[in-house]
This record gives C-alpha cells, structure tokens and sequence, in this order.
C-alpha cells in the first residue's frame, strides 16, 4: 500500500514538473512572440518616418527650384524686354539660351568655362554679355545641343524642357537654368548694346609692330619689384613715373633742358632690347632716353590721340606688363581695329600707324579676346 502511494506521489511530481517545463516554455514563446510583434511596429514606424522626411525634403527642394526657376525667368524676361514664350523652344534647337544670375565678369567666364568643359562643350560658341547675368551657346547641330542638355538635370515647365546645375562660381554656388532658344544671338537685345569688339593679338597697320614675349615673366618681375621701391606721381586718373626728361601733360610735351638723369640700371636691358627696333626708325645710335611709367587701375583709359613728334621722335616703344591690354586705333577715314597687347608684350609706333591712326584704351574693366571675356589691368 505505502509503494502504490509513494508511486503515485511521484507520478503526480513528475505531471507538475513537466506542468512548470510547459508553462515556462509557453512565457517563453510569449515573451519571444510580444518582443517581435513590438519589433516590427517600430521599425515600421521608423521607415515611415524616414520616408515622410525625404517626401519633404524632396517637397523643399522642389520649391526652391520653382522659385529660382521664376527668379531666372523674370530676370530673362526683363533683360531681353519679351516674355519667355518669345525666347524659348519647347522642341530642340541649335541655340541655347542660359540664366546663371553673374554679372558677365572675366571672373564668371572662367567659372563657366570650367563647367563648359566639363560638359564637353566644345564648340567655342558662347557668348557673355558684361553686365548681364545670362549668356548663349550656339553649336553646330540639333544632336549636340540635345546631347548638351542630356548632362544636365532635367525639368519641365509647362511644355518647355529646363536643364539646370548648379555651379560653383567664386563668389557662391548659384543654379544655371538652360533652355533650347527660339531665337539667333543676333536678336538678343543685349548682343548689340552691350558686346564688345574683339580684339586678336595682330596689327595689320603699317608701321605698327606687336612683338610677342617681348621680355620673360623673370624680368617683368625684377622691374616690377624695382618700380614698387619708388615714388608714384598721381594724376586724374592714373599714377606715374618718369625717368630720362619729365613729360609735361597738357602741352604733350618735355622740357629738352631738364634732364633728370640717364635711364636706371634695371631698365637697361629692355631698353637695349627696345633700341634694336626703334634705331631702325629713328637712326642708328639715337637710343632711348626717356621713360615714362604709367599704372592703370581696373576701369582707366587713355581718350583717343596722335602722340606729338617733338618729345619722342618718329618712333616710340610701349611694353605692357602684369595684364594684357585691348588697344583702339581709328583712322581718319572711320576705320577701326582693336588690338590685344598681351603681358610683356612690346608695340613700336612708326610710320602710318603712329602718324595718321589714333589710339585710345576704353575705360573698361572687361574686354573681349580672341572671343573671350578678359579683364585687362597693366603697367605699360
């Protein structure tokens, strides 16, 4: 009697053993089961926060798009006086037509250009015009300008396709909008009033001659270093040097019995250079013996003038150093040719071209090369 209760006892302690194994198994499961149905909501949640965040974002951007988009738009409107349906294309032209809201300084042509390469704009159509905050690109079929446009971002407004970038000038990053054009560069407002004459480096004038590389980067730094250790003289509207004989301004003139001394060590070399030439002229031996420094600020001219006989003889010599510099000459007859002295550069004045066509420097502070924007500053 006493085994069959001892055997039931553990049978029974056995049933609620395996009871407490269950009933852990099942608070595991639970526990497991609640940890994962919490797990999902929130990763759930968290996505959809993320997703909410980006449709924002995504909302954001394409607003300030938008308004910039209006802002380039206006600002095109305004310049070229027409409304955009008469500027753009809604179908792929030869011509493209781009807001980058500059002000067609030398600075914002060398930030384009990079851009430009970047593109592989390769036909060296484009056009800026100084003072005005867009430009134009013209290529020499529809596939490329299609093909242009492709590299860019891409919108749409209303019917007209915009390509736009952003571009990293020197002063900020701004967004360039570009729109195939409905109309040539020569029916741009802009393009008559405010382009530039081109000027090349050459000078078909009889008696004129543009020497190249005349002195080394090495030299044009020695004589500046030795011109900065002396004393300016200021005038109206540029400051000066003179060594040799003084110049007068207003008589155009030097008083031939105020010699200030001969010519300084430093410049002797070029000036041995320089006589090569002008000996040719003015006879073997004459030399030199008077120079003048002129240093133009960004802006400054020179008005238009034959330089008198007396004080320089037939033939005179000017070098332009630190910038390049566009020089007008006009003959009596209304012609005109705009040359470009570029650094360290010489020109010798003879003949016809000294005696018969004016030469003046616009007051300016861009200028237009061989097709391109420039900003020309110079001692000469």
């Amino acid at each position: 009697m006493m085994l069959k209760v001892n055997a039931l006892c553990n049978l029974i302690t056995n049933l609620m053993d395996q009871e407490a194994e269950r009933n852990k198994l099942i608070q595991l499961i639970e526990a497991n089961t609640t940890r994962g149905d919490d797990l999902i909501p929130e990763f759930e949640l968290q996505a959809e926060k993320e997703r909410k965040r980006a449709v924002k974002e995504a909302q954001k951007q394409k607003m300030l798009l938008e308004k910039k988009l209006d802002q380039g738009i206006s600002t095109l409107e305004k310049m070229e006086e027409r409304n955009i349906k008469e500027l753009v294309s809604e179908t792929p032209t030869e011509n493209i037509i781009f807001i980058y809201f500059g002000v067609g300084g030398e600075q914002d042509c060398r930030d384009l250009e990079v851009v430009l390469d970047e593109l592989q704009y390769d036909d060296d159509l484009f056009d800026m015009f100084p003072g005005f905050p867009h430009a134009f690109l013209e290529f020499s079929n529809v596939e490329k300008s299609i093909q242009f446009m492709s590299k860019l971002n891409s919108y749409k407004r209303d019917n007209t396709p915009v390509g736009y970038r952003e571009i990293h000038f020197k002063s900020k990053p701004k967004t360039a909008f570009f729109f195939y054009s409905k109309i040539k560069k020569s029916d741009l407002n802009q393009s008559r009033g405010n382009d530039l004459p081109n000027a090349e480096p050459s000078l078909p004038i009889p008696g004129l001659k543009l020497i190249l590389d005349f002195i080394t980067p090495e030299e044009e730094k020695a004589i500046i270093s030795e011109v900065d250790k002396r004393e300016w003289h200021k005038l109206a509207t540029r400051r000066v040097q003179h060594d040799g004989y003084e110049f007068v301004y207003g008589h155009n003139n030097v008083n031939p019995n105020n010699k200030l001394g001969p010519l300084p060590e430093w410049i002797q070399p070029v000036q041995h250079k320089l006589e090569m030439e002008t000996d040719k002229i003015n006879g073997e031996g004459k030399g030199l013996d008077q120079l003048t420094i002129n240093d133009y600020m960004p802006g400054d001219g020179i008005p238009p003038h034959i330089d008198a006989i007396s004080p320089f003889e037939e033939a005179f010599a000017a070098v332009s150093m630190l910038s390049g510099s566009v020089m007008n000459f006009r003959h009596p007859d209304g012609r005109q040719i705009n040359c470009y002295l570029p650094p360290r550069s010489a020109m010798i004045f003879a003949g016809e071209g000294r005696l018969y066509w004016q030469h003046s420097i616009a007051c300016r502070k861009i200028d237009r090369v061989n097709g391109k924007l420039v900003k020309c500053i110079f001692y000469i």
